[in-house]
């Protein structure tokens, strides 16, 4: 991998995910690398965080928004989270247990999201949109 890497995780398969940017996902299977590229309108996310989904999937928080990776095709969609049109910056994402996640984004704060990204809420008090760390 020649680029630099911001995430990895381990899927219930036992194979290792890594995701690099800008656009790079790369998965070590069976002694082997293997690369995949992610990308919206031309441009290539840097990958910040991986997810396991329940099924055989990846959720991808990344520079570009939120990615949904098929691990059996290898091809990877973006997430229009509605009110957000793709210019979200997403940090990190949790899968809930009713098939909705989280998103710890950089301008919308903490965000629960549908499966579909039909629905985008932020929780009714506690972590501020706005917070510089």
């Amino acid at each position: 991998i020649q680029r630099y890497v911001l995430a990895v995780h381990q899927d219930n398969t036992g194979a290792v995910w890594a995701g690099a940017g800008p656009g790079g996902l790369h998965r070590w299977k069976d002694g082997q690398w293997k690369q995949f590229t992610l990308s919206l309108n031309g441009l290539f996310p840097t990958i910040h965080h991986i997810e396991q989904m329940p099924d055989s999937h990846l959720l991808l928080a990344t520079s570009l928004g939120l990615f949904r990776f098929d691990t059996r095709t290898g091809k990877g969609d973006p997430i229009p989270v509605r009110g957000h049109n793709g210019l979200l910056i997403v940090w990190t994402v949790a899968a809930g247990p009713n098939g909705d996640f989280w998103a710890g984004t950089k301008a919308a704060g903490l965000l629960r999201i549908s499966p579909d990204g039909a629905y985008a809420e932020r929780p009714p008090s506690g972590i501020p949109a706005d917070a510089d760390i």
